[in-house]
């Protein structure tokens, strides 16, 4: 089981912990807090919370330039399943000029960017979650007619009655431009932090990225 199964597994526990929750879709002001020093990263390092130096994948955007015209036919939103057990997905509604406002993330759910997070607070006033986004970014490359997407989930954190996690989350979709105009065909990779378990496998996830498919969703 990988570190995205596990955490989907620990969404599943939670989300049932918080039956009945109030989802409330404000600017989050919190901040991580990690506890000790910055541990350097080995075989069998662990993750302190402190946010990783420099890029994950540092010549992701390589070619992908800022500017340009993005293809009409992305425009709108798109959405793919990830769990079907617990109806987790990803949603990205691209804007006309390429820029993203707007996500469906996979383990906290709808998100308007320009709020910063969201929050979601339980039954009892021990069980929340807070999620802090980061940067989501997409390029498109007109000659290959590829578009790349990265979605970075700084911070989250997670208290159930059994416990908590805390965590952050880099995602980057790699995949050509729809032919269709209903579905978008990319690889996903996804490069997950966990605190106080071990550090990521990059080369592993970068080099074996999961097959995953958008369909556009016609917004009434």
């Amino acid at each position: 089981m990988n570190a995205r199964d596990m955490l989907i597994m620990s969404l599943i526990c939670f989300l049932t912990g918080l039956a009945g929750c109030n989802r409330q879709n404000e600017k989050i002001s919190m901040t991580p807090t990690p506890q000790g020093p910055n541990t350097v990263q080995g075989p069998n390092s662990v993750w302190d919370g402190k946010t990783p130096v420099g890029n994950v994948l540092p010549d992701f955007f390589k070619g992908y330039s800022k500017t340009g015209a993005f293809p009409k036919s992305m425009v709108g939103v798109w959405e793919a399943v990830v769990n079907e057990r617990d109806a987790s997905k990803w949603g990205i509604k691209f804007e006309p000029d390429g820029s993203i406002k707007k996500i469906i993330h996979f383990l906290g759910g709808p998100i308007d960017l320009a709020k910063g997070g969201v929050d979601i607070t339980g039954p009892d006033p021990n069980t929340y979650a807070a999620f802090i986004m980061g940067p989501c970014i997409a390029r498109y490359n007109k000659t290959t007619k590829t578009l790349k997407v990265k979605i970075v989930l700084e911070y989250y954190e997670m208290q159930m009655p059994a416990g908590n996690l805390k965590g952050r989350i880099e995602d980057y979709f790699t995949g050509p431009v729809t032919e269709d105009g209903n579905t978008w065909n990319a690889e996903w990779q996804s490069v997950g932090w966990l605190e106080g378990a071990t550090f990521p496998d990059v080369n592993y996830i970068n080099e074996n990225p999961d097959k995953i498919v958008f369909s556009k969703i016609v917004i009434k």
